[in-house]
């Protein structure tokens, strides 16, 4: 059976601190998989890895086959995050409800920072 997700030896460090050392994994295809840890054990390290947020300091990881350093836009194309906090929340396009670009000129269409 291929495997899902693949984690080699992965270390991500900043400068001293390292938040991932030497980590190691293989997901299997099809399986449901949980990643459970006390805070400061490097879960959404090696999360932002996974979606190449960040690239590891070391070792290879890789989803779906593809890697995640070399090919991050085809890991891209594979996944999904939903974070337990966003940065921006939407807005109702012209004509719906709410407001609208032209109501944000500053902003980024269709997106509006939160309070």
């Amino acid at each position: 059976m291929q495997n899902e997700i693949e984690i080699s030896h992965v270390t991500k460090a900043y400068g001293k601190l390292v938040a991932v050392k030497d980590f190691s994994l293989a997901v299997p295809r099809g399986t449901v998989f949980g990643l459970l840890g006390p805070n400061g054990a490097g879960k959404t390290t090696l999360v932002s890895i996974l979606t190449t947020l960040l690239k590891p300091t070391q070792g290879t990881a890789s989803v779906g086959g593809h890697n995640v350093v070399r090919d991050g836009a085809r890991v891209r194309g594979l996944i999904g995050v939903v974070p337990r906090k966003t940065t921006w929340t939407a807005i109702s396009p012209p004509g719906e409800s709410g407001p609208s670009c032209q109501d944000a000129p500053d902003e980024p269409c269709g997106l509006q920072p939160e309070d």
